[in-house]
């Protein structure tokens, strides 16, 4: 077992802890869950959990061992402490290649290679394994004091006392732009906005104009059928009693023109086609006219609620939680970029977001 600069103290710190690089992705993957689980009981934990092939892809660095690279890559993830290696399997045996660097001095402050039998890294084990590399990183010794160290109830959300935290300077929720900002609530706030501008457009165009366009014409074709001198195509009230008698048996009205110009012709020319209406023109811009009234009402019922979400989610946009001074959520962030990224089934999924 090698271990270099491991005299160092375990100091509270964000501590982005990446997956180990390994061909035996299981062992890796189980290894690398105990390893922040570990680091987060030093109270070394809070920063972006990607893996190192994640952060070599995007960055472009060279190895694991060009520290620049690594250092600029710790500020993207926006953590103090960068812990990083491999777990190499021959034979039987695994070994443990670890690092810890320091992202505000730029150095790796602590190294390790372990050896583990295959035993070490069975799920039962696993746990005790990776205690065991940090304690060789950070001998247990050296945190006694930590763990001593009464917390009052002025906490962050891990539990840990916030440097500068009191009675009174708890935890709060801001106004104002911060990154990195969740993904989620970009989306929600795009698609309510979407959703609100569908909406005005259906109601204003689809419903309003629409509806003003066929109200001229049901206006047009009603006064050409008091005009052309043809009875037969009246769109007035009827004072045929069969006709009256027809238009209550079917729902429909007395009075209204487009309920009236529905009514069969038969009852006012004999011979013609049972299936023919007073008027088509009339019942048809009647119908387009109403069809397009509840399109617009629907469109308005939709901008009102796409306006309701806007506002909703425009506050949730730049309401922020603030851990209060003294803590790593007020630090300055001096980085080119932030890295995100996450696992799928057939390999990993990255990104980036400029920050200038």
């Amino acid at each position: 077992m090698m271990v270099s600069m491991a005299s160092l103290n375990a100091e509270p710190a964000v501590t982005s802890v990446l997956g180990l690089r390994s061909e035996d992705k299981k062992a890796g993957e189980r290894l690398t869950t105990s390893l922040r689980s570990a680091f987060a009981e030093r109270e070394m934990s809070g920063g972006q959990e990607l893996t190192l092939e994640e952060v070599i892809l995007t960055l472009d660095c060279a190895s694991e061992e060009d520290t620049a690279c690594m250092t600029e890559a710790g500020g993207a993830l926006e953590a103090e402490k960068l812990v990083y290696g491999s777990l190499d399997k021959s034979g039987g045996s695994y070994v443990v290649e670890i690092s810890v660097l320091d992202v505000t001095t730029g150095q790796v402050e602590a190294q390790g290679s372990l050896p583990f039998d295959e035993e070490a890294l069975s799920a039962a084990n696993v746990d005790a394994t990776a205690t065991e590399v940090v304690n060789s990183l950070y001998p247990q010794a050296d945190t006694s004091v930590v763990a001593a160290t009464p917390v009052d109830e002025a906490t962050t959300d891990e539990g840990v006392l916030a440097e500068g935290h009191g009675a009174d300077d708890r935890p709060g929720y801001v106004w104002g732009p911060y990154q990195p900002r969740p993904t989620w609530k970009k989306a929600a706030l795009g698609v309510s906005a979407t959703i609100l501008i569908a909406g005005l457009l259906t109601g204003a165009i689809g419903g309003g104009l629409s509806q003003f366009h066929y109200l001229n014409k049901y206006k047009e074709a009603k006064k050409a059928s008091e005009d052309d001198g043809n009875s037969s195509n009246d769109v007035s009230r009827p004072t045929v009693q069969a006709e009256l008698d027809w238009l209550r048996d079917n729902g429909k009205s007395t009075d209204d023109p487009c309920d009236i110009a529905t009514l069969p012709v038969s009852f006012r020319v004999e011979g013609d086609k049972p299936n023919a209406v007073v008027n088509a023109d009339v019942a048809t811009f009647c119908a387009n006219g109403q069809t397009a009234a509840r399109i617009g009402t629907i469109g308005w019922i939709g901008a009102g609620v796409g306006a309701a979400a806007t506002l909703v989610f425009s506050v949730v946009y730049f309401v922020h939680k603030d851990d209060g001074p003294g803590t790593t959520a007020r630090r300055p962030r001096q980085r080119r970029f932030r890295l995100t990224g996450g696992p799928t089934q057939g390999g990993a999924m990255l990104g980036g977001i400029g920050r200038f």
